[in-house]
């Protein structure tokens, strides 16, 4: 049956979960066996599907992926668990007792032959820019030169070693992640308090 248009909306209903399970088992089963059948249960394992086959099958359903690729990438991830689990069963019940159930299972969108492959979706590494935010898209290039992971961090906490006052402070990534400690307690400023000679803080202390 093919999906309504606001069910097509809203990417974590139902139907989408069952639609994306349903494309798994009919498409992908013998990956869902092979991933069954692993002996280790805390490894991350992928699960490859083709664009080109998703698109002949559910087009609406491919289109939803195309756009909304953060949302519906984590819940083919739960469909695939749930794909699993079905498999799963139906391994148990022709009595494969080597069968294992997985926690971590994430699927892996390859575009190639595609209408994804287009220079609006396959642009080079340097021609990436902000029109491009939000949509599935394929970059490909030789990797000449790879240095340690590093985190970018969102927030971090800081204490006023005066007052006590806890605060939220935002890295610039702009500034390679750069912190900017305000010169005043932020609780003066809260408290409407002028900041004099005595008032300026002169340290802080970062909470883990």
């Amino acid at each position: 049956a093919m999906s309504s248009f606001h069910e097509m909306d809203d990417p974590a209903s139902p139907s989408q979960l069952k639609a994306e399970a349903a494309f798994l088992i009919r498409h992908h089963s013998d990956q869902l066996r092979s991933i069954a059948l692993s002996p280790d249960p805390n490894l991350h394992y992928p699960l490859h599907i083709e664009f080109a086959e998703l698109m002949d099958d559910d087009p609406p359903l491919a289109q939803s992926l195309f756009s909304q690729p953060t949302d519906h990438l984590r819940l083919f991830d739960d469909a695939a668990l749930w794909a699993h689990e079905i498999v799963l069963g139906d391994l148990k019940l022709k009595g494969h007792k080597s069968v294992v159930e997985k926690k971590f299972i994430h699927v892996r969108v390859n575009i190639s032959g595609s209408p994804l492959e287009c220079p609006g979706t396959f642009p080079r590494i340097g021609s990436v820019r902000v029109k491009h935010r939000g949509i599935l898209l394929t970059l490909k290039g030789t990797v000449i030169r790879s240095g340690a992971i590093k985190m970018y961090e969102g927030e971090r906490w800081y204490m006023c070693q005066k007052c006590k006052h806890k605060f939220l402070v935002y890295p610039e990534l702009e500034a390679r992640n750069s912190i900017s400690l305000p010169s005043y307690c932020p609780s003066l400023v809260e408290d409407n308090i002028s900041g004099g000679s005595n008032n300026r803080m002169v340290s802080y202390i970062f909470m883990v």
